[in-house]
């Protein structure tokens, strides 16, 4: 395997890693400060993937940060009927973005 085969493979497992921490999120085992925390560390070992995707990732994210900061602001500990609307909505994007990228990853 080539060091640029194995770097493809190790994105692969960090994107497959994503998908998993936004599923468990889905399944109420993830808190949502835990997911923010640990999407930020999983993007930031991406090594071949292209910053423009990186940065459409970070975009759509910024909305679940915005309404996590809300929340907060609020002193909530949930998200409001619309914020939690404004954060499954993303992380549905997160996730199709995620997989596809997988997807084309595993084409290469």
């Amino acid at each position: 395997m080539t060091t640029q085969e194995t770097s493809i493979q190790k994105d692969i497992s960090t994107l497959e890693l994503i998908d998993l921490k936004i599923t468990r999120y889905f399944d109420k085992a993830l808190y949502i400060s835990d997911l923010i925390y640990d999407l930020e560390g999983c993007l930031n070992q991406l090594t071949t993937i292209d910053k423009q995707w990186k940065k459409d990732f970070r975009t759509i994210w910024l909305d679940i940060e915005v309404a996590y900061s809300l929340a907060l602001d609020q002193g909530l500990e949930k998200f409001t009927d619309k914020e939690n609307i404004i954060a499954e909505n993303s992380l549905h994007a997160l996730k199709k973005m995620t997989q596809d990228k997988i997807n084309d990853l595993k084409q290469t």
